[in-house]
């Protein structure tokens, strides 16, 4: 089957937009936005339509980029984009005052990537058997896009029609059945050309109305898609709650050394919900980690960490499993649920819809990770003089995770924490079959990995739970 391929080479090496790689939703608005560049604009396309109206209808694309590394985020004050305050006063003969300039101005962050190799990305559909014409039409608009992202994200870009996929050296990307696993990409949907031209129809005929300035921002049309690395960790199915006092008015706080305690909590009540939804023994015991391995759902109480202010109590849990069916049942039964510590309510619940800056550190993809509670060997170290095998048990603990020694550039430990609000290797509680020893470790990747990752002997309940850093690299040895 034939293959429709579209590439962009970004010419300054950075990318603005907010997720890399770009979302096929941003191509195909840019390749609307490169058709209709100056005169173009006012001549009617039918080709085009027909050939966007096409490509909208393809299954979401195979995705092969380059290694991208986000830069630190900048907060600027901007102007918001809304001039109506300043229109009203201009037709009342008035000046606007401090404040409504100021309500004018926004805050808004951005966080470049800095792209590396051949600072391209590549889109690859499938051409169903008898549509090589729109194919070729597609291609010939490709080559007409000239930003990508943000208007300072400019590119050189091409089409092509080949015969066969074309092997890449570059990292790929998999639209995957799942949509909340991996990368959620904005991808177009049957609709999406119709309703950007709707939308750019509605804005250019706003302007001033009785009552004020009005300017209409029509929804754009478009689905979701989970995109997955191909070397990615396998089945990172999760779902996060804020603890909230049983009143529901304030956060629960608990101290991250009980974080195994809030996990006790937290797996008694999935206990209890599996119990009433009808599930048979075995599989609650699977579920719970008393029978095969592989279906145990981990239950990780999050430190609150991310920022230099953060104190690492935990104000988060984090429900993690392979089994994404499971996973949703759980979510749907868990809303509201009370936890209970020595049979008394003490918190409940709080399903996080959004984004969290919080749960964005342990699920985020970094090169470098590091521990915020200890890792728990599996197995001891060091018997009487025999050679401490530290290192060798701390691969293992890896390889348990799903993580191969050829991903490990390097790996650090000791017995004190890597952050200001962690503590020492052994000030933790502990099950009593968790009586190795324990480490806080640092671990950098050969090639970035994304979260939520947790190590040891503890790492269904919270211990050995490890965070990405911001850097690209690891360069002073801790």
């Amino acid at each position: 089957m034939k293959q429709l391929e579209i590439s962009a080479t970004f010419l300054s090496g950075m990318y603005h937009g907010k997720e890399w790689p770009p979302a096929p939703m941003r191509l195909f608005q840019a390749i609307i936005a490169g058709h209709n560049q100056g005169r173009a604009r006012r001549i009617e396309d039918a080709k085009f339509g027909a050939a966007m109206r096409w490509l909208e209808c393809l299954p979401p694309p195979s995705i092969f980029a380059c290694e991208a590394i986000s830069g630190s985020t900048c907060r600027r004050s901007v102007p918001n984009n809304d001039d109506d305050i300043a229109m009203s006063r201009a037709v009342q003969s008035r000046p606007e005052t401090p404040y409504e300039k100021a309500k004018r101005y926004a805050f808004k962050a951005t966080s470049p990537w800095f792209l590396e190799g051949d600072h391209m990305v590549h889109y690859s559909w499938e051409v169903p058997e008898g549509n090589e014409s729109f194919a070729e039409d597609v291609k010939k608009y490709a080559s007409e896009i000239t930003i990508l992202g943000w208007g300072v994200d400019m590119v050189s870009s091409s089409g092509a029609v080949l015969a066969s996929a074309t092997p890449r050296s570059t990292v790929r990307f998999t639209p995957h059945s799942n949509a909340g696993k991996g990368r959620v990409l904005r991808v177009p949907c049957e609709g999406s050309y119709q309703s950007a031209e709707v939308r750019y129809s509605d804005f250019i005929s706003s302007g001033w109305r009785e009552g004020g300035l009005t300017f209409t921002k029509t929804p754009l049309k478009y689905f979701q898609v989970g995109y997955i690395r191909d070397d990615e960790q396998p089945d990172q199915h999760y779902q996060c709650y804020h603890l909230l006092e049983v009143d529901g008015r304030s956060s629960y706080v608990r101290d991250p050394r009980e974080g195994i305690a809030v996990a006790a909590m937290l797996r008694h009540a999935i206990n209890g919900l599996l119990q009433r939804e009808g599930y048979d023994d075995q599989t609650i015991q699977e579920l719970l980690g008393h029978g095969q391995k592989g279906r145990q759902v981990s239950c990780l109480p999050l430190p609150s960490v991310g920022h230099r202010h953060a104190d690492g109590m935990i104000r988060r849990v984090m429900l993690k499993s392979s089994d994404s069916s499971v996973l949703s049942r759980l979510n749907w039964g868990l809303e509201g649920c009370e936890l209970k510590y020595r049979e008394q309510p003490v918190a409940m619940l709080s399903p996080i819809h959004a984004s969290d800056g919080v749960v964005d550190r342990f699920t985020s993809e970094s090169m470098v990770w590091e521990t915020v509670t200890p890792v728990i060997l599996p197995g001891y170290d060091q018997i009487k003089k025999r050679k401490r095998r530290t290192e060798k048990l701390i691969g293992r603990s890896l390889l348990q995770s799903g993580i191969t020694p050829s991903q490990v550039a390097s790996i650090w430990y000791r017995k004190l924490p890597w952050n200001h609000h962690g503590y020492p290797a052994g000030a933790y509680q502990t099950a009593r079959y968790m009586r190795y020893p324990q480490y806080h470790v640092k671990v950098e990747f050969r090639k970035a990995v994304r979260g939520p990752l947790a190590l040891g002997a503890g790492r269904y309940f919270g211990l050995g739970l490890m965070v990405g850093l911001e850097e690209k690299r690891l360069t002073v040895a801790a």
